[in-house]
């Protein structure tokens, strides 16, 4: 059912913490922590935004990142 979305173009908002399975489908992201938009843009630069040297994170890493309260990660 997606790939028919991809191959005729419309604007499709889902919303979902299975980020594995539809990454790949996306064009464009939004991450919202707590009601508030965290990140949003081209799918690419926002993985790239928040990768390491070398280490092109996915979706679920920045998901995680951005929801992890900075206390919690300053202190790993």
């Amino acid at each position: 059912m997606m790939a028919d979305y991809i191959a005729h173009p419309r604007t499709v908002i889902l919303s979902s913490h299975l980020l594995d399975e539809v990454e790949d489908l996306m064009e464009d992201v939004i991450v919202l922590d707590r009601g508030r938009v965290v990140a949003a843009g081209d799918t690419d630069a926002v993985r790239q935004a928040h990768s390491r040297p070398g280490e092109l994170a996915s979706l679920t890493d920045v998901l995680i990142q951005l929801s992890t309260p900075s206390s919690a990660r300053s202190a790993s």
